[in-house]
């Protein structure tokens, strides 16, 4: 099953990904679905409920109003969490090929922003606990297996801060391409 769904996905993905050399977080590219914790918080929330209302004790109705409130503002936490971030492509250094290779980027956030994570497609994720106002720099790793000009493919950044009970995110393919030279030899050089 998962096999049929996976070139569906690669293509949701590619059309939602954007390919500029600087992107500005907001509505038109964010995204946002509950997590798995937050299906289950809607769903106990929906228990609370109904025992409320069949009990018709006040205690429950009040929890579980509560618990909805949390959850609807959570929603909009969550999104305020990426929205107004700006990334750009720093120039990326010439590297070797079977390494992990950096690729620089700048987020530029007119805020504090907390517990963002940066993922290239099939790559290690990085993850930022807090990013400060002002200009940051951080250097996702890629592992690329070609030498010359190569782009590193599509980015993943998303955040699931402040509650975990939704995760934002968004696609980005930076268009800059980074030198990698072929791999070393190990060896002594004659």
């Amino acid at each position: 099953m998962r096999e049929m769904l996976r070139p569906l996905m690669q293509r949701l993905e590619g059309r939602l990904s954007r390919s500029e050399s600087q992107i500005q977080l907001s509505l038109r590219n964010l995204y946002i679905l509950p997590t798995g914790f937050g299906g289950l918080w809607l769903l106990a929330t929906s228990v609370l409920y109904l025992l409320g209302i069949n009990t018709s004790s006040n205690g429950p109705l009040l929890l579980a109003f509560l618990c909805t409130g949390l959850f609807l503002l959570s929603l909009f936490l969550t999104q305020f969490n990426l929205q107004g971030l700006r990334l750009e492509t720093d120039s990326p250094s010439p590297s070797f090929a079977g390494t992990g290779v950096a690729y620089p980027l700048r987020l530029w956030s007119c805020s504090a922003r907390h517990s963002v994570r940066l993922q290239f497609q099939g790559q290690p994720l990085l993850w930022q606990p807090a990013l400060a106002a002002g200009c940051n720099r951080v250097e996702p790793q890629w592992d690329p297996e070609k030498r010359g000009l190569q782009r590193p493919g599509r980015l993943k950044l998303y955040s699931k801060a402040p509650i975990g009970l939704f995760v934002c995110w968004t696609y980005w393919d930076p268009p800059e391409p980074q030198l990698i030279y072929p791999s070393p030899i190990p060896g002594p050089v004659l």
